[in-house]
């Protein structure tokens, strides 16, 4: 199955909420499935996008955290977009499902991070205050918090790993292995904010494919015989060092094949 992968398109900032097709994204029309992992744009900015690319293929569609970037709750946010998918034939919103594409076993969610498992209470207060993420509502009665980050985080990894061995392709917003971020960051404050350090739950759940984004730049590489791989768009923009985003970027996953060692 050939499966173009994008994230981080961002295209609340993008004139007429629509990507440059040669420099930010570019439909592959022979695609069997398009995979967007997370930041695709905020609220539902991103839907003229979505139901043009629909028309080409079935579309799974993760939110990540700039999804969430808008006046409307986080909760209604994600109503939303399950509203247009049930709507709209082709599209596969997952905020934290299993879904079977052409006989290909998907889950998707954002998956959040752990932080490195750091959970010192002035660390967390930290980064409530500098991370834009946390001025948002997630209810008409909270604001999203770093705990609840970490607490969504726990209980989608445990998700995951119930489908270890039944699972070809994971999609996730935040990476799963430190090694996505680049070197230079991974000492940073917020480097756990970032990126996951969990290779073991990859080892675990022995899918051929684990796509995310959310990083500064693409990487591709193997933990066993899991490919994790990333194609964001956005900071290659920002940060032209990391440049290497591919609008056109396809990979293959075939169902019905596990890789894990059992």
């Amino acid at each position: 199955m050939r499966i173009q992968i994008a994230s981080d398109l961002h295209l609340d900032k993008r004139p007429g909420h629509m990507p440059d097709p040669l420099e930010e994204f570019c439909p592959v029309f022979d695609r069997d499935l398009l995979i967007l992992a997370g930041d695709v744009g905020a609220g539902m900015t991103a839907r003229a996008f979505i139901e043009r690319e629909t028309m080409i293929s079935p579309v799974v569609y993760v939110p990540g955290n700039r999804e969430y970037h808008t006046r409307v709750p986080h909760e209604e946010v994600d109503y939303e977009w399950r509203c247009l998918a049930a709507d709209l034939h082709n599209l596969y919103y997952l905020a934290g499902e299993f879904e079977v594409i052409d006989d290909l076993r998907i889950w998707g969610g954002p998956w959040y991070s752990d932080l490195f498992s750091r959970r010192d209470y002035g660390y967390l207060e930290w980064i409530n205050e500098v991370v834009t993420d946390f001025r948002f509502a997630l209810n008409k009665e909270e604001l999203w918090s770093i705990e609840q980050h970490v607490r969504l985080h726990e209980a989608q990894s445990d998700e995951i790993r119930s489908y270890a061995g039944f699972l070809e392709v994971v999609v996730t917003h935040w990476p799963p292995v430190i090694d996505a971020m680049p070197l230079r960051q991974r000492g940073a404050s917020l480097a756990g904010y970032y990126v996951n350090d969990h290779e073991i739950l990859v080892r675990e759940v022995g899918a051929q494919l684990w796509v995310s984004g959310n990083v500064w730049g693409p990487y591709d590489l193997m933990v066993d015989r899991t490919r994790c791989i990333a194609n964001p768009a956005e900071y290659p923009v920002e940060m032209p060092e990391a440049d290497g985003f591919e609008p056109d970027r396809v990979v293959t996953a075939q169902p019905g094949v596990i890789v894990m060692d059992l």
